[in-house]
């Protein structure tokens, strides 16, 4: 999670090392924040950063500045005014089928994308109307998603090319407390900025 020009809020502390599926998840209560990879605390804590609801873009899969963004394929985006214990990221990175059915019901949703698309902007089915209103350069849509239990689909994006843009909308406003999760499939290992 970064804070853009105020630096690295919170990582994993490993490396991602092959191209299979991996669930990202990350928490921040005030000053505290932790990284999951694969439901385990992996994590290096940076600089704290107070967030505070503001009326500027999301960005997905890349940073504010649009310099760094994913190369690889991504999946199942959701962002919560909750912080998860580590109880809850355990069962959020094992949940079976139905995963969205499991997303819908969890308490604090803001905003919840699939990307299953299968071209133009990425919808958000929270039920908050958090649909991208930008696409940059060429996603490849309809690529094969994360979840074996679930046929839903992912887009994959090509580093410096690609990513997602959503418009402020109140129901976007989590303050200083949140969850966000991903499912994440890096295609370059070598790829210097991977967001």
């Amino acid at each position: 999670v970064d804070g853009f020009n105020d630096g690295t809020i919170v990582r994993t502390s490993s490396t991602i090392t092959d191209t299979n599926w991996h669930h990202v998840l990350f928490t921040k209560n005030g000053s505290t924040s932790h990284a999951y990879l694969d439901g385990l605390l992996n994590e290096v804590v940076g600089t704290n950063v107070t967030f505070t609801d503001q009326t500027t873009t999301l960005y997905i899969a890349e940073e504010a500045d649009t310099s760094t963004k994913l190369n690889g394929s991504i999946d199942e985006i959701s962002l919560f005014n909750v912080v998860f214990t580590s109880d809850q990221v355990i069962d959020q990175y094992k949940v079976g089928s139905p995963y969205a059915g499991n997303i819908l019901t969890t308490s604090g949703l803001k905003g919840y994308w699939r990307l299953d698309e299968s071209s133009g902007n990425i919808r958000d089915i929270s039920g908050n109307g958090n649909t991208s209103t930008a696409v940059s350069g060429t996603p490849t849509y309809s690529q094969s998603g994360a979840l074996s239990s679930d046929s839903d689909t992912a887009v994959t994006l090509t580093g410096n090319a690609t990513g997602f843009d959503v418009s402020h909308n109140s129901s976007l406003n989590h303050g200083d407390t949140f969850s966000i999760e991903a499912w994440i499939k890096p295609t370059d290992l070598s790829f210097g900025s991977q967001s």
